[in-house]
């Protein structure tokens, strides 16, 4: 019988913010965002998810703010089958 594990992952969790612009600003250029993106980031978290794609079963453990980054960090590690688990 073959029992299958899972990788549990503790540490750090992030919102990482993307500015899109069309092209890299000059030196005291002013540029207007075409969009602005928000997700999930942080090295742990960012393991963790690496994990998840390549086929593996991940619980995540973390402290999460309790604020509207902290929800958007663990819907997102929710839907990439990733559980996780706020510490405080």
């Amino acid at each position: 019988m073959t029992t299958r594990g899972i990788a549990v992952f503790a540490g750090d969790v992030s919102l990482d913010t993307t500015v899109v612009v069309d092209h890299v600003p000059e030196p005291d250029e002013k540029v207007h965002a075409s969009a602005l993106v928000e997700d999930v980031g942080g090295v742990v978290a960012n393991a963790a998810i690496a994990c998840r794609l390549a086929g593996a079963r991940v619980a995540l453990l973390a402290a999460f703010g309790d604020d509207l980054a902290g929800e958007l960090c663990q819907s997102r590690l929710q839907t990439r089958g990733i559980e996780p688990y706020a510490v405080k």
